[in-house]
């Protein structure tokens, strides 16, 4: 039976410095030098995840920014991605700026590039900071500027759940969007809002995974609420230890944590069935 393996990043399989450990990457390359396949879901765009893939000899392609986008890592491309209609980010544009929000719109032509107004709260200011060498960020005065050859594909906002509240169950009425609301597990007391198309999510990706390489079962892991859309597309899905409570309610079972390398731990004990 071909099995495809897919797991979360931040929480999962990354440690609480948000890096993969070397032994982590060890144990996982020696699953993978016997055939195992596997693969990582994850709300990051390839700009991070490269590198923190970096010596793993991953070779299916990995889901990014929950979905919006399939990605060979191999080959240095994207394989699928979903765009936002423009009536929907207008949808977008306009409650963020009704609500007094800003965040980062992501938009694709050959390529991506985040753009936004400014940066306010403390968590996107640390979200730029650790990612503006690695990302192609642009200041525009407003988002209904950016260029019209620009597709927009995702929003990612941060906030605390009171201020980004009212946005979610705002946006939940539009069709055309997919949203991801969830705590921010580096910063107590904030919440990312992300914002796709109704096509993307970490379901409809893995799904395409699954027809795509044509394997008979899927088992993920992961440890937010963002991952439950990866769960519904699993035959199996386990929650680290460190997940969130009604996360490690609705899995199939509980690995160990992610500092403990709980998704490695329990791939070596299904290669030695």
């Amino acid at each position: 039976m071909r099995t495809l393996y897919i797991s979360d990043l931040d929480g999962t399989l990354l440690d609480n410095d948000a890096k993969l450990s070397e032994e982590n990457k060890f144990r996982l390359n020696t699953l993978l030098d016997k055939g195992m396949m596997f693969t990582v879901a994850t709300a990051r765009t390839f700009a991070t995840v490269v590198p923190l893939l970096n010596g793993l000899k991953i070779s299916c392609p990995v889901i990014l920014m929950n979905g919006v986008m399939i990605y060979n890592i191999a080959e240095n491309q994207a394989v699928d991605i979903e765009k936002i209609s423009h009536t929907s980010i207008l949808n977008v544009l306009n409650c963020l700026k009704k609500h007094n929000e800003n965040g980062f719109l992501y938009t694709w032509n050959n390529g991506l590039t985040a753009w936004y107004e400014k940066i306010e709260v403390l968590p996107m200011k640390t979200f730029y900071e650790a990612r503006r060498q690695q990302k192609n960020f642009i200041e525009i005065s407003s988002l209904l500027d950016v260029p019209q050859n620009e597709y927009p594909i995702y929003f990612c906002v941060c906030d605390t759940v009171d201020k980004l509240q009212p946005i979610h169950n705002e946006l939940k009425k539009d069709n055309g969007l997919n949203l991801f609301f969830y705590d921010d597990i580096y910063n107590p007391g904030y919440c990312f809002l992300e914002i796709a198309s109704c096509n993307a999510s970490k379901f409809h990706a893995a799904n395409k995974l699954r027809s795509g390489l044509h394997v008979d079962k899927v088992i993920g892991f992961g440890d937010n609420m963002n991952d439950l859309p990866l769960l519904n597309a699993c035959d199996e899905f386990y929650a680290v230890e460190n997940a969130h409570p009604e996360l490690k309610k609705a899995a199939s079972g509980i690995v160990e944590r992610n500092i403990d390398c709980g998704v490695a731990a329990f791939l070596e004990k299904q290669f030695q069935r």
